[in-house]
């Protein structure tokens, strides 16, 4: 009889509390890296006003430009580079386009690169309370390349692009790519993502996430999770959503 209950004490007691400890643990696990998509949580392309340069350049419809645009991002993203798509549209159109066409499309395209009203301004408060924050794209070379010109890469670490990493949201090497960079538990990482798909293959995976809309409703999801930003500094903010172009 003792002998059993000296087993329960020193056995199967001891493994108990180490479960229990290991399950509350996981259950409390603070949140270390915050991970924002880029294209519609922090910036925006306006697709307008690439349409209208390329509808005055080439001397084409707007509409037209626009599918010209849609047809340039299914090229780069199969792996096509953009002087060629550029040297086969205007074999194709008989045309010849300025000596300087590249540096003019560049100009127009870091034009249409719009900051979304305080989702810069989140990242650096968070920096101050001493998170990290990491960065993982859908988005292709060239857009990179403007982007990171820009500045905007430079307040995430790490930063987890799509066309290098070899995977695209919302399929979930990307998130895995993402967990090993930072070695941390997925409970450890908060995904930031505009749209309801990749957050919701955030989930999947075990970590939280959030829908984008606006910088004031960020501002409030991370309150609901302990994260508390000087919220009077968003209220002059628009209530807008969010719109990809």
């Amino acid at each position: 009889m003792l002998k059993q209950v000296f087993f329960y004490l020193f056995i199967l007691i001891p493994c108990m509390i180490s479960q229990m400890s290991q399950v509350y643990s996981q259950t409390i696990t603070p949140i270390k890296v915050i991970a924002f998509d880029f294209g519609g949580v922090i910036a925006k392309s306006d697709k307008s006003e690439v349409n209208q340069f390329l509808a005055k350049e080439l001397g084409i419809t707007e509409e037209e430009a626009d599918e010209l645009q849609n047809n340039l991002k299914s090229y780069s993203r199969n792996g096509g580079m953009e002087q060629e798509f550029w040297d086969q549209y205007t074999h194709s159109k008989g045309i010849t386009l300025p000596a300087n066409w590249n540096e003019l499309f560049d100009q127009v395209r870091f034009k249409s690169i719009k900051e979304i009203p305080g989702s810069i301004q989140i990242v650096k408060e968070l920096h101050k309370l001493g998170y990290q924050t990491a960065l993982l794209s859908n988005v292709r070379m060239n857009q990179a390349r403007l982007k990171r010109q820009l500045g905007f890469y430079d307040l995430f670490h790490p930063v987890l692009l799509s066309f290098e990493i070899g995977a695209r949201k919302p399929e979930s090497q990307s998130y895995q790519i993402l967990l090993d960079q930072l070695q941390v538990f997925p409970q450890q990482l908060l995904f930031i993502d505009n749209k309801d798909s990749n957050v919701a293959a955030a989930k999947s995976m075990g970590m939280d996430g959030i829908v984008f809309i606006n910088a004031k409703q960020l501002t409030e999801e991370l309150k609901k999770r302990g994260i508390n930003l000087p919220v009077k500094n968003f209220n002059s903010l628009s209530t807008d959503s969010a719109v990809t172009k």
